[in-house]
């Protein structure tokens, strides 16, 4: 017994201890990904406060670039005041001309000024523009200080240019006290954030909302010591002890400060892109909330380890022993239901009878709908699961777009090959092709010798299946014509291929006996399209890939798949002339 009591307090105890360390990092850990989120929401707003700068600069240089403005009218000041008056957060938008001259409006204490100037003396907006002749798209330029406006600004620019020469610089900017105006402290917490440049330099921080004193072009950014907070001020000043583990892995940087008002704990994390410095971007706390949670978890773990100790152990093992049965089972069941029989493995036996009843149950199943993959088309398969209600596959009339491919002189070639090869050349070539298939939501109907059926518009309603049928047919010329590159290097002959495309009404659905069913397409538009593919016979120009589509088809292409018409042909087994068009493989 005495053997036995010492055995339940070790293991009570060690459950106690082990609980305990548990829940302290767990606690870390909920702090980290609350801090982390935390940033990530800073980290948003930073990038709200300053998208209208990048917004209007892209849209006063395009309006610029396609002579919706002009520079020298009086529609372009309005513009910008209207900008800066949907936008609060914009400061500043402006025009600058090759010649210095700038059109712009900013916002000041009395309201909006718009007007033109020159910005000879101005040196930081002169190598704005010297830079902007050789920039491509947005560009960032930090901190600059606008001595008309009395505040410092994060500016964004943008070329504009016509006929391919540069015609000026459209930029705005975003004044600090909008970053400051975007981080709101939250006096029930105590959290403070701000966000920090290069050392003892704040970019934002609540005290800044109204705006920093003092600044210039020499002084564009407060420093700590302006601002009066004392945990940043001795953060910036080395001041500081190292992160615990929980909040370093989380990718987060930062100290534990003391000041005379208490212990903080300060993180951040970086932002780039603004500037060529990155930015801090952060938050300091209190660190009593860190430990008055661990007080409450001492408590609660020693006035329940020793009741609950030995039941939660047996509950842990049988727990995980049943989780882990049951999360393979509903792995393996999530991957057959994608029908990826390839990444499902056999489930292994388990010691408990349902579990194991039910591994053997999935193992029988899983062999069976592997054998049924391999002889139904997996894409059409997922688009029947999606539809769900069988009624809707009952034979229905459509109109849709079929395809037809063949090999051209594929005799000798089954002629020269042995029957393995022969397989593996024909596996190859129609992997390629149902891949270009399906790649465009299409779906092979059958594999007849060396041809291939597919179509489109059906299970599921496609309003472009002629197009993404003539897509999938240039893409099946593209990927012939890199295998016959391949060939060529191996001095094999190249493959020659033929497709015929065709648009026209036909019945689909489940047709077939009791037994043996398969949703397929019959009709005249089914007979066209094998027969225009044939007449592919007599247009044979030596060509990779031939493809004929009937005028039904190309009614519906749009202008950028070219094709070029062949005129009128007879098509074999059927009545009157067909008006053909052939595709133009690109080269």
């Amino acid at each position: 017994m005495l053997g036995f009591g010492g055995l339940t307090v070790a293991a009570a105890g060690t459950v106690t201890l082990i609980g305990y360390d548990l829940a302290r990092r767990n606690t870390y850990d909920l702090i980290a990904m609350v801090s982390r989120s935390s940033a990530a929401e800073r980290q948003t707003s930073i990038h709200a406060s300053l998208d209208p700068a990048e917004n209007a600069v892209r849209y006063l240089a395009g309006a610029l670039e396609r002579g919706e403005l002009d520079p020298q009218g009086t529609r372009m000041p309005q513009l910008m005041e209207g900008m800066i008056t949907a936008a609060p957060q914009l400061g500043m938008v402006a025009f600058i001309e090759p010649d210095l001259t700038l059109i712009g409006a900013g916002r000041i204490l009395s309201g909006l000024q718009a007007g033109r100037r020159s910005v000879r003396l101005w040196p930081e907006l002169r190598l704005m523009l010297r830079y902007g002749e050789y920039q491509d798209g947005l560009d960032w330029h930090g901190i600059t200080f606008v001595p008309s406006l009395r505040e410092s600004f994060i500016i964004a620019s943008w070329p504009v240019k016509r006929d391919g020469r540069f015609f000026g610089l459209a930029i705005a900017g975003v004044p600090l006290s909008a970053l400051s105006n975007a981080i709101v402290p939250d006096p029930r917490t105590g959290n403070v954030d701000f966000v920090l440049r290069g050392p003892g330099e704040v970019l934002a921080h609540p005290s800044l909302a109204g705006g920093a004193r003092g600044l210039s072009s020499e002084h564009p950014i407060p420093t700590t010591g302006e601002v009066g907070d004392t945990v940043i001020d001795a953060f910036e000043h080395g001041q500081s002890t190292p992160l615990g583990d929980a909040l370093s892995s989380a990718g987060l940087q930062g100290g534990n400060v003391t000041v005379d008002s208490g212990s903080f704990i300060v993180v951040y994390q970086l932002i780039a892109g603004y500037d060529d410095v990155a930015w801090r971007v952060g938050r300091y706390f209190p660190a009593s909330r860190a430990t008055a949670i661990l007080n409450r978890l001492t408590y609660a773990l020693l006035a329940g380890a020793i009741v609950l100790g030995i039941t939660l152990l047996f509950a842990l093992v049988l727990s995980r022993i049943m989780s882990r049965g049951i999360g393979r089972l509903a792995a393996a069941a999530h991957r057959i239901a994608r029908l990826d029989f390839e990444g499902t493995q056999p489930l292994p036996g388990s010691m408990l009878a349902e579990l194991d009843r039910a591994a053997r149950a999935f193992n029988a199943m899983r062999t069976g709908l592997a054998w049924f993959n391999t002889y139904v088309p997996r894409a059409l398969v997922k688009r029947l699961m999606r539809m769900g209600d069988m009624a809707e596959l009952a034979p229905v009339e459509r109109e849709l777009t079929v395809v037809f491919t063949d090999i051209v002189g594929f005799t000798p070639i089954s002629q020269r090959l042995s029957p393995p090869r022969l397989a593996a050349f024909l596996n190859r070539h129609f992997g390629m092709l149902a891949a270009a298939i399906e790649g465009e939501q299409g779906t092979v109907d059958k594999y007849i010798g060396d041809s291939v059926m597919a179509f489109w518009g059906a299970p599921a309603e496609d309003p472009d299946h002629a197009l993404h049928a003539c897509r999938a047919a240039l893409a099946i010329a593209a990927s012939i014509k890199a295998d016959n590159d391949r060939r060529r290097r191996k001095k094999l002959n190249p493959v020659r291929l033929r497709i015929g495309v065709n648009t026209g009404t036909a019945i689909a659905g489940n047709i077939g006996a009791p037994g043996r069913v398969n949703y397929t397409l019959i009709g005249d538009a089914v007979n066209t399209a094998q027969r225009i593919e044939q007449a592919g016979h007599g247009v044979d120009d030596g060509a990779d890939t031939t493809i004929l589509v009937s005028a039904a088809t190309a009614a519906k292409l749009p202008p950028e798949i070219e094709r070029t018409e062949i005129g009128a042909h007879m098509l074999k087994g059927l009545t009157g002339e067909r008006v053909l068009y052939r595709l133009v493989v690109p080269a």
